[in-house]
């Protein structure tokens, strides 16, 4: 009995000590592992703080300029898709995160941008809008329409005849760096139609190349003067033809009163407005007749920002109007 007791206690006594070893070496075995994790986890984190303050250093909240173009940081990142107004000038960042410079169609707007990505005109392409055209400039008289346009952020296009491009350059470069369209209105007031092909192509080549040396871009557009054509000239003039939906008749009345009356009681949405910048009481007629179609609602477009919001224009082709 005594010997069987000892044999139990002697096998119990060696499976507690093999029991202790086993723990042992799994200790041995987890603790480096843990310890390494949790140094490794610190480390991370550790990396994680840095590089966090990193980037707030090297991008600070505000302008930063890169290779690709200039961003907008706000909050530690760069602003995407969104308008940002920063000292009462609003800028626009892509998709990317970079600022838009030009011209860029923005949701319903078309939207004007200087090289430094300021907004500088916008138009609302599903809004009103009509396209005042003044032909047969510059003159002196032009400014004064300038002036207006000018003062009720509003555009119109002028088609100038080529020979007089040099004697008024100076109204013309005025016109074309306030944003307005220069168009092109034969060389020297020439029925197209009665020209053979080959003075007819003269007659506009000469005009863009007078209006292209003083503005630098020739015209895309064409308003044949009495709005005479026929195929000749639209095979050969290579740009739309511009007529018109409502003809002020100012050359006739040479009268202020008459041309602001028939704008008034004939504008439509869409309409281009026959007028001549070669008339004092037109260019009076401005100074009331542009303010008031702003009151109305229309924004005052050229043709070709017209026609970009509303279909594009095809070369010989007629257009007496831009409608929805």
């Amino acid at each position: 009995m005594q010997k069987s007791y000892r044999n139990i206690l002697s096998g119990s006594t060696f499976s507690g000590i093999l029991l202790s070893v086993l723990l042992s070496v799994l200790l041995l075995m987890v603790l480096p592992s843990a310890a390494l994790a949790a140094e490794s986890s610190s480390s991370e984190s550790a990396a994680g703080a840095v590089e966090t303050k990193a980037a707030a250093v090297t991008h600070p909240d505000g302008f930063v300029k890169t290779a690709k173009g200039k961003q907008y940081y706000k909050n530690g990142v760069p602003v995407k898709k969104k308008w940002i107004t920063v000292k009462k000038k609003k800028y626009y960042f892509d998709k990317k995160g970079y600022m838009v410079t030009g011209k860029k169609t923005i949701g319903k707007k078309l939207c004007y941008f200087s090289k430094k990505g300021v907004l500088t005109r916008s138009i609302n392409k599903k809004g009103k809008m009509v396209a005042l055209t003044y032909d047969d400039g510059p003159s002196v008289y032009t400014p004064i329409i300038l002036s207006a346009l000018k003062k009720n952020d509003g555009l119109a296009t002028f088609f100038v005849v080529g020979n007089r491009v040099n004697q008024y350059k100076k109204q013309l470069k005025q016109a074309y760096k306030m944003g307005c369209e220069i168009g092109n209105h034969s060389w020297d007031h020439s029925n197209l139609s009665k020209l053979s092909a080959s003075s007819l192509r003269s007659q506009l080549n000469r005009t863009n190349k007078a209006v292209k040396k003083i503005t630098g871009k020739k015209p895309v557009l064409l308003r044949p003067p009495y709005g005479s054509s026929n195929s000749t000239v639209a095979s050969n003039a290579k740009m739309p033809l511009i007529l018109w939906s409502i003809d002020t008749l100012d050359w006739k009345t040479r009268s202020t009163s008459a041309t602001i009356s028939c704008i008034k009681r004939e504008v439509r949405d869409g309409d281009i407005i026959l007028m001549h910048d070669i008339h004092k009481p037109t260019a009076e007629a401005a100074k009331t007749i542009v303010p008031w179609l702003v009151d109305q609602g229309y924004q005052l477009v050229t043709v070709s920002e017209m026609a970009e919001c509303r279909g594009k224009l095809k070369k010989g082709t007629k257009y007496y109007s831009i409608r929805k």
